[in-house]
Parts: C-alpha cells; sequence; structure tokens
C-alpha cells in the first residue's frame, strides 16, 4: 500500500482488515472429532445433510450401515469471501451451498445444503482463526504465526448475539460431537 505524509501535524490512521483464508476449494476437517465434512447421499438437493465422516479414498463411507457418497473422496467445499469477513461455501461441482438448517439459532442446529439462487445470513461464514492459547498475550509474541485452525461461524446466529460457533452439528447417521 502506497501513502504520502502531506502534513506532518496530522496523523492518519488506516485500519487493514485481512480475510483469513483466500478464495479457493478445501475440506473441512473437525479438529475436535478428527472427521471430515461430507455429505449423506448422491441425491444432492435442498435439505440435503452435511456430515461428519473419516476420510476415506475408496469413494464410499460407511457408518451404521448408512453409505455416504464422496464422489471419490471426502467432499470438497469452495469457499468465497462475499466481504465483511464472510464467505460462502458451496459443495464443489454443485450449485449448493452450506447452511444452517431453518436459519436455527439453537447449539446443535444440523446443517444442511441450500440452492444458490438466494443467499441468505444462515448461509454465510465468518471464518475466525484459532491461535495457539499457550502464548501469553503480554510475551508480544505474534499469534498470527500460530494459527492451528478455524472457527466456522454463520451470520444469522452472530447478528441474533448468538455466540456459538455451530461446528458442522452432527445427525442421527452419523459420528457424535
Amino acid at each position: 500500500v502506497g501513502a504520502s505524509i502531506a502534513d506532518v501535524n496530522h496523523i492518519a490512521t488506516l485500519t487493514v482488515v485481512v480475510n483469513p483464508i483466500p478464495n479457493g476449494t478445501y475440506y473441512i476437517k473437525n479438529k475436535q472429532t478428527g472427521c471430515f465434512a461430507d455429505i449423506t447421499s448422491s441425491n444432492i438437493g435442498n435439505g440435503t445433510s452435511v456430515v461428519q465422516y473419516n476420510f476415506d479414498a475408496s469413494g464410499s463411507n460407511v457408518f451404521g450401515g448408512n453409505t455416504i457418497y464422496t464422489g471419490g473422496s471426502v467432499s470438497k467445499w469452495v469457499f468465497t469471501h462475499v466481504g465483511d469477513q464472510y464467505y460462502t461455501i458451496k459443495l464443489n461441482g454443485t450449485s449448493y451451498y452450506m447452511g444452517v438448517k431453518n436459519a436455527s439459532i439453537e447449539y446443535d442446529a444440523d446443517v444442511v445444503l441450500y440452492s444458490g439462487t438466494n443467499i441468505g445470513n444462515h448461509m454465510k461464514w465468518k471464518i475466525e482463526p484459532v491461535y495457539l492459547s499457550s502464548i501469553p498475550e503480554w510475551t508480544g509474541i505474534n499469534n498470527v504465526d500460530h494459527i492451528i485452525g478455524y472457527k466456522l461461524k454463520p451470520k444469522h446466529a452472530e447478528l441474533a448475539n448468538i455466540d456459538e460457533e455451530l461446528v458442522l452439528a452432527t445427525n442421527s447417521s452419523s459420528t457424535s460431537n
């Protein structure tokens, strides 16, 4: 960023907001369970559940007798920055986006796919870095160098002052949190 100082008697303040991740295609892994975000069916549509499964490069995961369609591996997700530190998260190769079912603000709300024709706040996700917490702030060590993961927060919950991360809530056909 180029800047010039015209008058030394005036101080300018510049705030720079850096998005935590670049636009791109990613796997989503829950660090608590070690499982990845996936879908439950090859019949993709509105309401298809997003669940957690172990990574399986063979193309299908089986849990509790349910075969999970992965198209050759755990689902990949396309993250696109849409402004104000929010992203949409689209199932790779489709027009379906990850969203909180019925825009619920309940703690363990289901996460499902929605058509991308009308992107609501329940389909926009804030991505916040999680820093290595063992470094005390008083040390002056820059935590930016110590990111250990990211949290996903749906915009609609944040607007309702709900301070919960809806981390890929599970349903009966998936592993537990």
